[in-house]
């Protein structure tokens, strides 16, 4: 069971990468915008490696609600990261209280690593942290709704 999750992961990392690199591509080519080539390429791998905490968060999904529901309910959840993570605004902007749990979001943490290597600043470990927790724990979850398939069968059923 947790080779299956870990495929799935390696997996949704592999998906994510050329969609990583398209982006990169029109930033550069079509935007214009320039960093180095050690900038693009720790960008990459951040976002690669970034792209584990929401592949875990939607597998965590998957497992445990049901077929019916689990794209619609994955959906909403990024969207609501996006929002209160301050991807759709500047995050200055949002309320106090907002910006208090956006700190604790892997969209604001991922996203806040790439404004970092763009403006050449040293890589936060605490943004690090904070998305190998959520990789981690949600992992954790996804692979306790393995090992439990009886709860998935219950809840689908």
């Amino acid at each position: 069971s947790s080779s299956v999750l870990v495929a799935k992961l390696v997996s949704a990392v592999l998906v994510a990468l050329p969609a990583i690199v398209l982006v990169c591509s029109v930033a550069h080519f079509v935007k214009n915008v320039q960093l180095t080539a050690g900038q693009w390429g720790v960008l990459t791998a951040e976002m690669s490696l970034g792209s584990l905490a929401f592949a875990s968060v939607g597998l965590a999904i998957g497992y445990l609600a049901a077929a019916e529901v689990a794209f619609a309910l994955t959906y909403g959840v990024y969207i609501g990261l996006s929002a209160v993570g301050g991807l759709f605004v500047p995050p200055a902007v949002l309320p106090a209280g907002i910006q208090d749990w956006a700190h604790l979001l892997p969209s604001y943490r991922l996203a806040e690593l790439g404004w970092r290597v763009a403006s050449g600043q040293p890589i936060d470990g605490s943004g690090l942290l904070v998305l190998i927790c959520w990789a981690v724990i949600a992992a954790g979850v996804a692979w306790s709704a393995i090992r439990r398939p009886r709860l998935r069968t219950r809840r689908a059923g």
